[in-house]
């Protein structure tokens, strides 16, 4: 696990890469697109600090050494049922439909494909992050709306 580098905008992100060069890169990348960054390089560590940071998003690796990204994903999903509303953003080198198919069925909000573009990559966090507040706005209202339960 890793100390969080500082962005402009304070949306944190968890970076989830084993693959130290490109974790570098994404990292640089995201703290040039104003993200504060933490990072892990296997499911184990992420899932930790996931559960610690409560990040704003999750950029994760498909394949990691412990837990594949798959894994990784169903657990902090079941873990951490509050948090359902952080999105996570799968990535990987192998272009396979049945990779992008189950880490959709896990509800995964994106998927990228390496090599990532920083520019879509830093236009997709951001879009998914403003989805992710309207969702959660939204249903804060509806609750609002509803009135106290008798």
């Amino acid at each position: 696990m890793e100390t969080v580098t500082m962005g402009d905008t304070g949306k944190l992100v968890l970076l989830v890469e084993d693959e130290p060069t490109l974790a570098a890169l994404l990292k640089k990348a995201l703290v040039r697109g104003g993200f504060d960054v933490v990072s892990a390089a296997n499911g184990r560590d992420a899932i930790e600090l996931f559960g610690i940071r409560r990040p704003d998003i999750v950029l994760s690796d498909v394949r990691l050494p412990d837990l594949d990204g798959h894994e990784f994903l169903s657990e902090i999903r079941l873990q951490f049922p509050e948090l359902t509303w952080t999105p996570v953003i799968m990535m990987t080198a192998f272009h396979d439909e049945r990779t992008r198919v189950r880490a959709l069925e896990l509800r995964a909000d994106g998927f990228l494909e390496k090599p990532i573009d920083h520019v879509i990559l830093i236009a997709t966090l951001k879009n998914r992050i403003e989805r992710a507040a309207e969702l959660r706005r939204t249903a804060r209202l509806a609750l609002e709306a509803r009135g106290p339960l008798s």
